[in-house]
């Protein structure tokens, strides 16, 4: 079904991203650059019809100017905005295409996961896979010529859900619900890192700058963990 499918993945500014890490911003910066391309490498390699990268900061296409992917800059504010007009776009470049989106921070998302939640969205005209909270989405599609109707933002699972979105509860796609908004998350991650050579080498960077945070004595959840290893 993926080649059917037009991925839709929304990247924030990337010196802006994953401000509620706490690590300095470079290391933000690489560990959001780290991510994204790991999506997008999983997707390109799912064979969606086209997988294009929705980008606040026109800038930032340079980071994945080497990827088979197409950048969109919507020149609007916030992400159920840009999303909407991502949505105009698509089906204006390859028609009444079904549409799905997948933040730019799953790590740990592959190919098969990719392939397995179009599976168990394709019966419904729209539908979504909440995060491990249950409060945000991971995964939203819409059906060909169906409106994507984004709703981002605080409680978005329920906010899809009133919508009439089938909330999709496959065990199978626990990986696809594990995003990474903190450092608990992110140690949550690696746990079952699976991924590219410059992802790990991220990783790797900051797993070492946060266990020397940890043992200076900073207070976050990751740190309370013993860090990222």
């Amino acid at each position: 079904m993926s080649d059917s499918t037009v991925l839709l993945v929304p990247q924030k500014n990337l010196d802006q991203a994953k401000s509620r890490l706490t690590l300095p911003r470079a290391r933000r910066r690489q560990l959001a650059v780290a991510m994204l391309r790991a999506v997008l490498t999983s997707a390109t390699a799912a064979g969606f019809a086209a997988v294009v990268v929705v980008l606040d900061e026109p800038d930032d296409e340079r980071e994945v100017a080497d990827l088979d992917v197409t950048a969109f800059h919507p020149g609007c504010h916030g992400l159920n905005a840009s999303l909407a007009a991502a949505d105009e776009a698509a089906r204006t470049w390859y028609g009444p295409v079904r549409l799905a989106v997948v933040p730019a921070d799953l790590p740990l998302v592959t190919p098969g996961l990719l392939d397995l939640s179009l599976r168990a969205a394709e019966p419904h005209a729209r539908a979504f896979i909440a995060d491990r909270s249950s409060t945000g989405t991971t995964l939203l599609f819409a059906g060909a010529g169906v409106a994507l109707r984004p709703a981002y933002g605080p409680g978005s699972a329920a906010a899809h859900a009133a919508q009439g979105a089938y909330r999709i509860d496959d065990a199978d796609l626990d990986l696809l619900r594990r995003d990474v908004d903190d450092l608990t998350d992110l140690a949550a991650a690696n746990i079952h890192f699976r991924h590219t050579e410059r992802w790990g080498e991220q990783r790797e960077a900051l797993g070492r700058q946060d266990s020397t945070r940890h043992r200076r004595g900073a207070g976050s959840r990751s740190g309370d963990r013993g860090g990222i290893r």
